[in-house]
């Protein structure tokens, strides 16, 4: 899948998913149009905690993509639960 982070910049350097594109939910409305070649693609979203990623979950579903997935709990609890990710990226 397309895997898109949409927590900031600061977030995303401390650590995230391995192969993942950053657009802050504060810039998606903004940039959307870099994400319409994906729109037939499954696109799985993520955010600190869940909330953010709903919201851009919603703002994809609005913009007519279908097969997003968003991971309800965050990247926190995914590395709680030891499944990986990559830290200290620049």
């Amino acid at each position: 899948p397309f895997v898109l982070d949409v927590r900031t910049r600061g977030e995303y350097q401390q650590f995230n998913m391995t192969g993942s594109t950053l657009i802050p939910i504060q810039e998606l409305q903004r940039r959307i149009g870099e994400l319409e070649p994906k729109k037939h693609e499954d696109v799985f979203i993520y955010c600190a905690t869940g909330n953010r990623s709903t919201v851009a979950a919603r703002i994809l579903a609005d913009r007519g993509f279908k097969r997003i997935y968003n991971l309800r709990y965050g990247i926190y609890d995914w590395a709680k639960r030891g499944f990986p990710y990559r830290t200290g990226i620049k």
